[in-house]
């Protein structure tokens, strides 16, 4: 069976790969969790920044950032000065 074959695999790895392995989905994860729970967008353009998150990963961060202002400013208002 496929599936014993790949736990096989992963039991191959001891602990300290499994930990790296996790180590690795949560840092390729972040970006997703960080633009579901951000402010700065919501609705469609939401969904369009998490699909390039899953796509592109850490790519798509710094233009997610630099496209999308902080959520208490205004696109009217210049930023508060001090």
């Amino acid at each position: 069976m496929p599936n014993e074959e790949m736990l096989a695999q992963i039991a191959a790895l001891g602990s300290g790969g499994i930990m790296l392995l996790i180590a690795l989905l949560i840092v390729l994860a972040l970006p997703v969790f960080m633009v579901m729970v951000s402010k700065r967008t919501q609705g469609g353009r939401k969904i369009f920044w998490v699909l390039m998150m899953g796509t592109f990963s850490w790519l798509a961060y710094p233009p997610y950032l630099m496209f999308t202002g902080k959520p208490d400013q205004a696109a009217d208002q210049p930023p508060p000065a001090g």
